[in-house]
Order: C-alpha cells, then structure tokens, then sequence
C-alpha cells in the first residue's frame, strides 16, 4: 500500500561560517559539547566536524546546524539557500 506524507517542520539554531578564527571560535562555543576541528589548507580554512556519520567539511560561506537532539552538521550554503528559509 503506498501512502503520503509530509516531513513535520522542525526549527534548528544555525551558525554562519565566516572563515575567520573568531568564528571558529564562536562555532566551537556553539557546537558543545561536540567536537569541531579547524585545518589551515593552502587556498582557504576548512572546518572539518564530527557528525555520526563520519568527518564532514564546512567552507567558508557555509552553515553549521545543530539538530534536535544537539549533533551538530555542516550545510552547504547552496544547498541551505535552496531548502531552508530564516525565520524572522
């Protein structure tokens, strides 16, 4: 039997990566108690975060999402613009 449903809406708190060490910083006070790590590459900063499923990479221009139960998650900022709206 095939049925239909809808996804229940659920707000998430969402931080902005700006590349800078003070926004790692504020990632990091964000994200507890998770665990965030920063690696300098040659072009530009990479975030690199421990999700449930394993490192994800954030860019700069990219979101950090915390889920409902705390885990925080990178977003790609593409992909944000196209599926998430911000809430007044």
């Amino acid at each position: 039997m095939v049925i239909k449903a809808v996804k229940i809406p659920v707000v998430i708190e969402l931080i902005r990566w700006d590349g800078t060490y003070e926004g790692y910083r504020e990632i990091k006070e964000f994200a507890q108690p998770h665990q965030v790590d920063i690696l300098r590459l040659v072009a530009a900063d990479i975030l690199v975060i421990k999700t449930l499923e394993g490192n994800m990479t954030a860019r700069k221009g990219d979101y950090i999402a915390k889920g409902v139960k705390g885990e925080v998650y990178p977003i790609k900022e593409a992909i944000f613009n196209e599926t998430y709206e911000i809430l007044g």
